[in-house]
């Protein structure tokens, strides 16, 4: 009866130790994963400043023209722009639909892609 006592006492203790165990790497992966959203979030909100910058201007006023963000990247076929949102990006089409899934027009994040099995804008 003592032997079996003491068993299940290693046997609780052992169970304790896993699950305590178990919560301290969820808790350090949870941290893990919130710092890493958070500098994602932050390099898509630089990206698209930068992107801002390269935004062709209205005829007349002063910025980049169409021509110099094709000089960036071939694959530009335009701007989209929303009023009232976020939206204001570059559009690109690269010879699939994959070219463009994770980069931009300088090749960082965030882009509006064209689906390719359509004809070519522009050209």
């Amino acid at each position: 009866m003592k032997i079996q006592r003491h068993i299940l006492k290693t046997a609780d203790t052992l169970v304790s130790f896993i699950v305590f165990f178990s919560l301290i790497i969820a808790g350090v992966y949870a941290c893990y994963a919130l710092w890493d959203n958070s500098t994602i979030y932050a390099a898509a909100d630089d990206v698209q400043i930068e992107m801002l910058k390269l935004k062709p201007e209205v005829k007349g006023a002063r910025g980049p023209s169409f021509e110099d963000l094709l000089a960036i990247n071939k694959d530009v076929r335009g701007w989209l722009t929303m009023d009232g949102t976020n939206i204001d990006y570059p559009v690109l089409q690269g010879r699939d639909n994959l070219s463009y899934i994770n980069t931009d027009a300088r090749t960082v994040v965030l882009t509006i892609m064209e689906d390719v099995s359509g004809s070519r804008i522009g050209g």
